[in-house]
């Protein structure tokens, strides 16, 4: 009778200790939870926005008939996420008309997201929708970049033609040109948007951003083709920003 209470007494435990370990490997489990979306934007389709350990996975469809060539979104009032695709060194780049866009950004464990805004989106004719403040925000990034990689092909189609083996003197032509003035940035800035409102050399904190972008870009990218010993290397540079500012 005791050995038999025994076997009931351990078959008690190791069902309770199943039961448990089931709970601990269920509550491990990753829980999704939608997110509500506040869409700014006409030509974006929300099709799905989750939270869950991962992040914020958002999937929105193009339903213009027009490339998306950047857009920004909000999980929260202290974060804003910008997908820029204008600068991508590839020729097919944006979000196309009708294709849908997927992606999980990672977030702070603090951050728990209960509703994504979409704030603005820009087209590949420059056309925008949404916030028309978020959409200048990325226009005056992509313009302090788009300085910067004017001035490099500048430099480089200069040393290029030179023919000159001497790498250190174009790294030094480009380290002056990268730091120019703000008047030279402003002068720039009048050629390249003449129509542009109140172009003073109170720069937007965007487009000083743009501009710091622009220069560690161009230094990181000629640092690279000098590892490497090949003015081939600098060429496919040159010719990629020239196909990066065919866009802008």
């Amino acid at each position: 009778m005791r050995s038999l209470l025994a076997i009931i007494s351990s078959l008690f435990v190791l069902s309770l200790f199943g039961i448990s370990a089931l709970t601990v490997k269920t509550s491990k489990a990753p829980q999704k939870a939608v997110v509500r979306t506040l869409n700014r934007t006409d030509s974006f389709f929300v099709i799905k926005a989750t939270r869950d350990l991962d992040g914020l996975s958002i999937t929105l469809k193009n339903d213009s008939a027009k490339t998306i060539t950047a857009f920004s979104i909000s999980p929260a009032k202290e974060l804003t996420i910008i997908e820029e695709f204008v600068f991508a060194e590839t020729a097919d780049m944006g979000v196309k008309p009708h294709q849908e866009f997927s992606k999980t950004y990672g977030l702070p464990d603090s951050l728990q997201p209960q509703l994504v805004e979409i704030n603005t989106l820009i087209f590949d004719d420059g056309t925008v929708e949404g916030d028309l403040s978020a959409a200048r925000r990325i226009e005056d990034s992509r313009l302090g970049q788009q300085i910067q990689m004017r001035r490099a092909v500048k430099e480089l189609q200069t040393y290029l033609k030179d023919r000159s083996p001497d790498i250190s003197q174009l790294k030094s032509n480009l380290m002056k040109a990268l730091n120019a003035s703000d008047n030279d940035t402003l002068s720039t800035i009048l050629e390249l948007k003449p129509a542009r409102e109140n172009a003073t050399p109170q720069f937007s904190d965007s487009l000083r951003e743009g501009l710091e972008n622009g220069r560690q870009n161009v230094l990181r990218n000629v640092s690279q083709a000098e590892s490497t010993g090949l003015a081939d290397d600098l060429l496919r540079l040159k010719a990629t920003y020239e196909r990066i500012l065919s866009r802008l």
